[in-house]
């Protein structure tokens, strides 16, 4: 093997990063400094420590990058210091040249040196416009998302998941921190914070995906922050400060013998409803909490996806059927139009927004699927009903039909701008493969 092979610089995956065999740890040369890295203290050349490795060599940069801008930072101000030390003389000189012992350019130059060194007057300041706090500035960018969740353009539990990630950094930085000092430094430094072990720790843990959704909201809200001239310049690290590697996430779904299971732990026809609902449309648990009685026609239930409002059509199992006019004919008398409700007469899901300005989500059907889960001895959430008829639908042979399945959008010019609603309606009642499809999983899992 040659040297090149040995040291790994002729393999891509270990170029950034060589290994070091006296201290059994990854090492890296940047800077004039090299980084010992511990990893994950396994010892080993292996690729799960490299990535341990590599985080972890990263993350030093930055706090080095940090330090150093901290530093820059000090001795400017004790230039500052300095140079105002300096704005006396000048001072004296400028008066000197009113007085008319100093005349010409000399003057000129001598006075816009002292305007300088002194700062703006408190005329110039107030002609400038007046300081805004980070906790003000955020609060105007959050209410143009309140418009929208009032026009029902954004729901209430995105807006919450604005507020909580905008929050983190008002609370980072302070409430009265000048958002016209905004500069690169303290974005590292959020940075620095979010993906650090401190915010990883104890309760409360950020995960990647979490800690880059915040990221970017904050760089959102930088943006806007130049957009609307709160700030002079866009900091130039804008880009790079919200990008996070994340790892590819694994679908989860239920087994057959765990929707069996499930089955089998259903108590009464509403939880038995609510299961057969789940893989025979894959409605989530805001499809069904408002589902109308209207929605249910004959074979098949006919309705927009909350999420999406994309029209869905699907055919319902025998099972399935008989439970919905079983639940139907118990809310008619209730005088509801919609298909369920608690036993106060509210939905199933209410999704807000209080007074205070903070978010609430009340989800009974979350409740209800848990006591299922719990007594089934089954770990997992209610949407994964929607992920494992997906994937036993592509198992079974019916990879085509997916998306129409679970009622994704068509981004196509026809489907947007040309074709009806109802064309599309019928286009589904009458596609065989989706009905084949969703008759295929009603015998698979036995619930036909």
């Amino acid at each position: 093997m040659t040297m090149a092979g040995r040291n790994g610089r002729s393999n891509k995956r270990w170029k950034e990063l060589t290994w070091h065999p006296p201290r059994r740890c990854f090492k890296k040369f940047c800077g004039g400094k090299t980084f010992y890295l511990k990893g994950d203290r396994s010892g080993r050349a292996t690729v799960s420590n490299y990535k341990v490795s590599l985080r972890e060599f990263r993350l030093s940069v930055e706090l080095n990058a940090l330090a150093a801008s901290r530093q820059r930072l000090e001795a400017d101000r004790e230039a500052t210091e300095s140079l105002a030390a300096l704005g006396q003389i000048g001072t004296i000189l400028v008066l000197e040249a009113k007085k008319g012992l100093i005349t010409g350019n000399v003057a000129d130059s001598l006075a816009a040196a002292t305007s300088l060194l002194n700062g703006p007057s408190d005329e110039e300041e107030t002609a400038s416009g007046p300081k805004h706090s980070i906790r003000s500035a955020a609060d105007t960018w959050l209410s143009d998302f309140k418009q929208k969740v009032a026009r029902a353009k954004l729901s209430a539990s995105r807006y919450d998941k604005l507020r909580v990630y905008i929050n983190h950094l008002v609370r980072f930085l302070g409430r009265d921190f000048d958002v016209a000092a905004l500069a690169e430094a303290d974005l590292l430094a959020y940075r620095t914070q979010t993906l650090g072990p401190a915010s990883r720790s104890g309760k409360g843990d950020v995960s990647d995906y979490e800690a880059r959704y915040r990221l970017q909201t904050c760089a959102r809200f930088v943006r806007w922050l130049w957009q609307n001239r709160y700030l002079a310049e866009l900091p130039r690290n804008i880009d790079t400060f919200k990008q996070v590697e994340v790892a590819e996430r694994e679908v989860m779904a239920f087994s057959l013998g765990e929707v069996r299971s499930l089955w089998e732990n259903c108590c009464t026809d509403r939880q038995r409803l609510l299961v057969c609902l789940g893989l025979n449309t894959g409605m989530n648990q805001s499809d069904i909490s408002s589902l109308a009685i209207a929605d249910c026609q004959d074979r098949y239930i006919i309705k927009r996806r909350q999420k999406t409002g994309v029209q869905g059509c699907w055919r319902l199992w025998d099972r399935t059927r008989a439970l919905v006019e079983a639940c139907r004919d118990a809310s008619a008398s209730q005088l509801t139009d919609c298909l369920f409700r608690t036993g106060n007469g509210r939905p199933l899901v209410e999704i807000g927004t209080r007074q205070d300005g903070k978010g609430y989500h009340n989800d009974s059907v979350r409740l209800i699927f848990a006591r299922i889960c719990k007594k089934a001895g089954v770990h997992g959430t209610f949407s994964l009903l929607r992920k494992t008829a997906a994937s036993d639908c592509e198992r079974l042979g019916f990879a085509d039909v997916v998306k129409k399945f679970l009622a994704h959008k068509d981004g196509s010019v026809a489907a947007r701008y040309y074709v009806t609603q109802a064309a599309k309606v019928e286009a589904l009642k009458g596609d065989h493969r989706l009905r084949e499809a969703v008759e295929a999983l009603g015998k698979y899992y036995g619930l036909t």
